[in-house]
């Protein structure tokens, strides 16, 4: 993701939220920015909640105990003290690393809006373009058809 490394694990899909933020923290202009203030941020705080009811009510496999974020604390070894790991769901990541960056959040903000447009506009396009093809036949109810599409 640009200039870092991101790193997912292939288990359950989630990503090392801790090593993007190390090296987001270690670009010198940086503003620092601490993990604990991202998850225990208001907003941050209900995005999990809903990411958690919503994600518990699609699972198929209802023994799970969904989580958006896990944490292993750091411990002392022979080698020294390793870090914490925080591993975050997806769309939690993706939030994450906006809020690390407003540059990037202004990427995915402008990437998501302009595809908004592209297939709304695509949209409109092959609606005419069946509507003037459904003109060849006799007696065709409009509004039904495009209700059907609508659905």
């Amino acid at each position: 993701m640009g200039n870092f490394d991101v790193f997912q694990r292939t288990s359950d899909g989630y990503f090392d939220a801790n090593a993007l933020l190390k090296q987001w923290n270690q670009v010198e202009d940086n503003p620092r920015r601490e993990m604990k203030k991202f998850l225990d941020n208001k907003g941050t705080q209900e995005f999990i909640e809903v990411l958690t009811t919503s994600e518990s009510a699609m699972s198929k496999n209802a023994t799970i105990d969904f989580q958006a974020v896990t944490i292993s604390k750091g411990r002392l070894t022979t080698r020294g003290f390793t870090q914490d790991k925080v591993f975050m769901h997806p769309y939690l990541f993706i939030k994450f690393a906006m809020w690390l960056n407003p540059k990037f959040e202004y990427q995915v903000i402008k990437f998501v809006y302009d595809e908004l447009i592209k297939h709304r506009n695509l949209a409109g396009d092959n609606h005419n373009k069946l509507m003037s093809s459904m003109q060849k036949f006799p007696s065709v109810d409009y509004s039904y058809v495009c209700k059907a599409l609508n659905h």
